[in-house]
């Protein structure tokens, strides 16, 4: 952790906070120009930040506005400061900032699987494929990657598959194949599990299909 910037009135520091991008702004309330409450309101609409606030004195309506602006109340501080405690509360928020760091990277990381998933059905989808020739392939756990496309995608592997599978059959019905040929050419292993699965998704494709 390091001081990436400093300002002495509230508008030089919104410049900062804009320039810099900084996880932690330290501020006085009480400041020329615009107050460090306001300065805290308009960076945030460009640079997402916590903040830690200092009054010169004790009000409950500075605590009331700081609240109002998502300061949190071990975050308010009234002069004079004891350095431990403003310290154990810097600490306290850096191990905040680098849990949410973890998590995002988490987040992109398992968006980034499900779109590979995604990807990988619609260019083998007339293909006998499985969850598991895409875990192969990214080096991670079959359940691993069942769980989180179950988490993103609201259902398995195997029903966004063939719900895919479907929406091409449909297609190709529409413009005249027969029923056995569309079977093989979008990776059914045969005529009755091509019509079993139309009929279990057809509600969703909005196309009514004959037996």
């Amino acid at each position: 952790m390091y001081i990436c910037g400093e300002a002495s009135t509230g508008r030089e520091g919104l410049k900062e906070i804009r320039l810099l991008h900084p996880d932690i702004v330290l501020t006085n309330i009480q400041l020329s120009e615009i107050d460090g409450l306001e300065m805290i309101k308009r960076g945030r609409k460009e640079v997402d930040f916590r903040a830690i606030v200092i009054a010169n004195y004790k009000s409950f309506d500075y605590l009331k506005s700081a609240m109002a602006i998502g300061i949190e109340s071990q975050s308010f501080f009234v002069k004079p400061i004891r350095k431990k405690e403003l310290e154990v509360e810097i600490t306290r928020i850096s191990a905040l900032i680098v849990s949410t760091y973890k998590w995002k990277r988490k987040r992109a990381k398992d968006n980034e699987l499900v779109e590979y998933a995604l990807d990988y059905i619609k260019s083998n989808y007339n293909k006998q494929i499985g969850l598991s020739d895409i875990s192969e392939v990214k080096n991670i756990s079959t359940d691993y990657y069942r769980r989180i496309i179950k988490e993103y995608m609201g259902q398995p592997f195997i029903s966004i598959l063939n719900e895919y599978r479907v929406e091409i059959a449909l297609k190709l019905k529409k413009q005249g194949y027969p029923m056995k040929t569309i079977a093989k050419n979008v990776g059914f292993e045969n005529y009755n599990r091509l019509v079993y699965n139309i009929k279990k998704y057809v509600e969703k494709c909005d196309i009514q299909c004959e037996n």
